[in-house]
C-alpha cells in the first residue's frame, strides 16, 4: 500500500475491518448515503460526526447485532475502476458458518460506491444487503419488524 492510500487500498482497509487511524478513515466533510435503507432512518449523513454517530447506532440494532453469531471465515473484496482513479465501484462478500447450527454462509453484504481523495473517504454510497444479512443470521422476523413499524 502506498503512503496514501488509493480508492481500492481504502476498499482492502474496509475489507479488512479496518478503520480509524490505522485504516480507512473518512474527510472531515465526507457524504455517507445509504439510498436503500432501512424505512425511517436518514439516507445521507453529512460530515465524520454524522457518519460515525450512524455506523454507532448501527452497531446497537438487533439487525446488526444478529451478526454477532455468524463466524466470518473469509471476507473478499471485487473492484471495479472507473474512470476516475480516486472513484471505485466495489463488493465485499463475506463466507463462514453460523454460530448456532454450523451451517455455511457465503453473500455480498455490500455493494459502494466510493470515493477517495488524499487518501480519506470523501464519499460513500453504500447499499448494503440487509435481506441477505437478516437470511443468513435468521433475523429475518427482526427485519420484518424493522420494514412494517
Amino acid at each position: 500500500m502506498s503512503t496514501v492510500p488509493t480508492a481500492r487500498d481504502v476498499v482492502e482497509l474496509m475489507r479488512a475491518g479496518r478503520y480509524g487511524p490505522d485504516g480507512a478513515q473518512f474527510a472531515p466533510d465526507a457524504v455517507y448515503e445509504t439510498p436503500f435503507g432501512l424505512p425511517g432512518e436518514p439516507r445521507r449523513f453529512d460530515g465524520i460526526d454524522a457518519i460515525n454517530a450512524h455506523f454507532a447506532r448501527r452497531r446497537s440494532d438487533p439487525l446488526t447485532a444478529a451478526m454477532a453469531g455468524l463466524d466470518v471465515t473469509e471476507r473478499t473484496a471485487t473492484v471495479h475502476d472507473t474512470d476516475d482513479p480516486g472513484v471505485v465501484l466495489f463488493e465485499l462478500a463475506m463466507a463462514g458458518t453460523t454460530k448456532q447450527t454450523g451451517q455455511p454462509f457465503r453473500f455480498t453484504a455490500s455493494f459502494g460506491v466510493l470515493t477517495v481523495r488524499d487518501g480519506r473517504i470523501t464519499h460513500w454510497r453504500d447499499f448494503p444487503n440487509f435481506v441477505g444479512a437478516a437470511e443468513t443470521t435468521g433475523a429475518l422476523p427482526i427485519l420484518a419488524g424493522m420494514l412494517t413499524n
